[in-house]
Formats: structure tokens, C-alpha cells, sequence
């Protein structure tokens, strides 16, 4: 229920209630309720607190989205909250050989947690402590980018996560071979 409170009037006025009929809830304690861009009449997104789901509702109270985390009252969730993830992690990303076919490589780079990266570069050279061509420049792809390199005369691979032209973390050196 999203409820007015006039204090002055000792009055509270409902605003909306919002119910799932195929799959009602009900709490035994806690829980939290969040509007999402302070809009009474937009998206809430509700934490059942001792029923460890999360629903999302839109603004004509149909469920977008539903989570239960963990196994069936496993757990607790006090309160819940929706909001965009942005993360830099203190490790650097991944780099890993998938395949080799002559002078071609099928090359994967992951970093696993992190969002504020939207292109690769692969560095190549003869040895861990010279690379320092630029074999390719990637757009992230997902969790994992994929791509196939020519590898001819090059020892070592080595990338780089950017935003935009901006070099944020750079991965271990891998050999090719």
C-alpha cells in the first residue's frame, strides 16, 4: 500500500495498493517498498522481508519482474532496493586463448563485476615484457567478448578495458602458443 499521511489532520489517505493475484504474498515481518522515480503511480518495487522475494510492479500494478534469492524461506531480506550497479573492481580483467589455427587465435576477455568498460584492446608482442602493438580494438560484447586475432609472429597477448578512449585496467600477459 502506498499511503498519504496528513499529520496535521491525523488522516491518512491510500494511494494506491498493489496485489499480484497469481502469486499473492504475505510477510510476516519486514519488508520495504520503494517508488521508483518518486511516482506513486509509476513502478514500485517490493521486498516481502521474510519471504525472500523481490517483485517490480508497473504503474497499472502488473508484476514486471519477480526474484526469489535463495531457497523457498531461506533467508531474510530487511529491505530491498532497486538501482543501478556501477562497479570498478581492484582486480584487472581476463584474457584466455579459446582456439588456435595457424596464424589465427580465438580469443575471449571477460572482468568479471565490472560495468564502466565499453571496449577492448589487445596488445600483441614477442615476449611478456614487449607487448606493444595494438592488435585489435573490440566493443564489449556482453559478459564475455569474443574475437578471432591473427597471431602470426606473436608470442604474447595482452588487453585492456577503456571507456571510450580512456585505458581504465589492463589484464596479465598469456601466451599464445
Amino acid at each position: 500500500m502506498v499511503l498519504r499521511v496528513n499529520e496535521a489532520q491525523m488522516a491518512i489517505t491510500t494511494l494506491r495498493t498493489i496485489t499480484d493475484a497469481r502469486d499473492p504474498i504475505r510477510s510476516v515481518t519486514q519488508g520495504s517498498l520503494q517508488l521508483l522515480r518518486d511516482d506513486p503511480n509509476g513502478h514500485i518495487f517490493v521486498d516481502y522481508g521474510s519471504i525472500n522475494v523481490v517483485k517490480e510492479f508497473d504503474s497499472n500494478g502488473d508484476n514486471l519482474m519477480s526474484a526469489q534469492i535463495g531457497p523457498p524461506n531461506d533467508l531474510v531480506i530487511y529491505r530491498g532496493f532497486k538501482c543501478n550497479w556501477r562497479a570498478l573492481p581492484y582486480w584487472g580483467p581476463s584474457v584466455v586463448i579459446i582456439s588456435r589455427f595457424w596464424d589465427y587465435a580465438d580469443v575471449a576477455m571477460s572482468w568479471n563485476g565490472a560495468t564502466e568498460y565499453d571496449n577492448w584492446i589487445i596488445y600483441g608482442g614477442q615476449s611478456e615484457f614487449t607487448i606493444d602493438s595494438i592488435l585489435q580494438i573490440v566493443l564489449r560484447n556482453g559478459f564475455e567478448t569474443t574475437t578471432t586475432l591473427n597471431v602470426a609472429g606473436v608470442a604474447y597477448l595482452q588487453v585492456i578495458a577503456r571507456k571510450g578512449d580512456v585505458n581504465i585496467r589492463t589484464s596479465a600477459p598469456v601466451s599464445v602458443n
